[in-house]
């Protein structure tokens, strides 16, 4: 994602079931990487 007013961009995560339906969406501070596990255990959830 990419924010024109900062002239930066940030991280972030869309899971999205099999029906197109946003399940979980997290936008992540400038500098940080999303955690694989925590991924991981969000998409067993769907």
């Amino acid at each position: 994602m990419f924010n024109a007013e900062r002239g930066i961009d940030a991280r972030s995560v869309l899971l999205v079931d099999a029906q197109g339906i946003i399940r979980h969406s997290h936008a992540y501070p400038k500098g940080s990487v999303p955690e694989s596990e925590d991924l991981l255990k969000r998409l067993a959830e769907i």
